[in-house]
């Protein structure tokens, strides 16, 4: 089964949130956010409650876009890879385009504009999410929480707390 992956980097919202909306209504869709030192756990946490509001979960991994991209692939054959362009954030959008050309996917990079409702996520159900595990120091400089991703299973993931937040593995 192909996917469309739906890149989150500093947009932490579903809502209006364009490239969410069109890969949603095309085909299955995981929600990737590599996780980068100085991300707010708090943050992270507060889109995947609102990701889950619509059935979703994010996917978290750490590392390289290109190399969350190529695990993804693997097991899922990416099709689409959906993002908001980011000013700054240039050379990584570059990354991805090459790879979604290498891989015969389409990369849909769209300037935040007019929003769009996001009513239902489908997830395949098969993806290994990844979770926050230990959460780590926070840094003095930058006031961000440095988080691990883990390799929790989606059977696991599935026994989340009430609350609907990331859950910690010890």
């Amino acid at each position: 089964m192909s996917v469309h992956v739906v890149w989150f980097r500093s947009d932490r919202f579903v809502q209006g949130h364009a490239p969410l909306a069109r890969a949603a209504a095309l085909s299955p869709v995981i929600c990737l956010h590599v996780v980068n030192p100085g991300d707010a756990r708090e943050a992270v946490e507060a889109l995947d409650a609102q990701l889950v509001e619509v059935g979703g979960r994010l996917t978290l991994r750490q590392g390289s876009v290109v190399a969350a991209l190529e695990e993804l692939h693997e097991r899922h054959r990416v099709a689409a890879v959906w993002a908001h362009h980011e000013d700054g954030d240039e050379e990584r959008e570059a990354q991805v385009s090459t790879w979604t050309r290498q891989h015969g996917a389409a990369f849909k990079l769209l300037v935040r504009g007019a929003p769009e409702r996001v009513l239902r996520v489908q997830v395949p159900s098969n993806v290994d999410h990844g979770v926050w595990r230990d959460v780590v120091v926070a840094t003095r400089d930058t006031g961000g929480v440095v988080g691990e991703p883990g390799g929790v299973e989606l059977g696991q993931q599935r026994k989340r707390v009430a609350s609907g937040r990331l859950p910690v593995t010890p």
